[in-house]
């Protein structure tokens, strides 16, 4: 759960609308939480760890915001 929060903040953030994203990440992780829901539920088989498609991504953003700071 905290990581779809995270998820859901960035790709808020990366859509910007004029509604702050705090307020606006809060449907989108709703969404977001029930759609990997669904997917892990009838797609991916059973002994698919969930780290494999969570921890790319997460590195991904550690790195962009990284490059971003020393930039």
């Amino acid at each position: 759960m905290p990581f779809v929060a995270l998820v859901a903040l960035q790709i808020t953030m990366r859509l910007s609308s004029p509604v702050p994203p705090l307020i606006a990440s809060w449907p989108f992780g709703a969404l977001l939480l029930i759609g990997s829901d669904l997917v892990a539920r009838s797609v991916l088989p059973d002994d698919l760890p969930s780290a494999s498609s969570r921890g790319p991504f997460l590195v991904h953003l550690l790195v962009r915001a990284n490059l971003r700071r020393a930039a």
